[in-house]
């Protein structure tokens, strides 16, 4: 198998997504099948079946970085529906859960190399919708990080 080759996993409804994460961050790119949206691949140890990684949806992805989990740490995905739209969990927990501190309060208990992150400066607003959560939680994620800057192609490791 080619080196650039990705072979991506597909999500169904129902079933759970053992992992383990290959790189801290994922690789960002802008899509050209959706002009303004940006792809978002993070790469997984190898299985059996071949999938070396998967496509993260915007929300999916700030669930990950919400809990800081990086190279290493094992990860179960699980893609459920719900009355009008598909949703994630990740470790056994909802979004929500994650951004209201929940998760980060009980740790993450699959991970052997990161803690879990204390958004302080956050307000949590029950009546906040998720897309102002989830845009909240990545200006947050902006200042902490890479102070903006995009990743290319030159950072990464392969």
């Amino acid at each position: 198998m080619s080196e650039n080759k990705y072979i991506p996993h597909k999500f169904v409804v129902g079933e759970k997504f053992e992992a383990e994460l290959t790189f801290d961050n994922p690789l960002r790119s802008q899509s050209t099948k959706f002009p303004g949206k940006v792809n978002i691949w993070y790469g997984v140890k190898q299985l059996i079946n071949h999938v070396n990684g998967f496509n993260a949806t915007e929300s999916l992805d700030a669930m990950i970085q919400g809990l800081r989990l990086k190279k290493g740490d094992k990860i179960v995905i699980e893609k459920h529906q719900g009355d009008t739209f598909a949703y994630f969990t990740l470790n056994g927990k909802t979004k929500d859960e994650i951004i209201s501190g929940s998760a980060y309060n009980e740790g993450n208990t699959n991970s052997t190399s990161s803690q879990p992150v204390m958004i302080e400066n956050i307000q949590h607003d029950v009546s906040m919708d998720d897309k102002r959560r989830l845009d909240t939680l990545w200006e947050w994620y902006q200042e902490q990080t890479n102070k903006g800057e995009d990743v290319t192609t030159d950072d990464l490791p392969f």
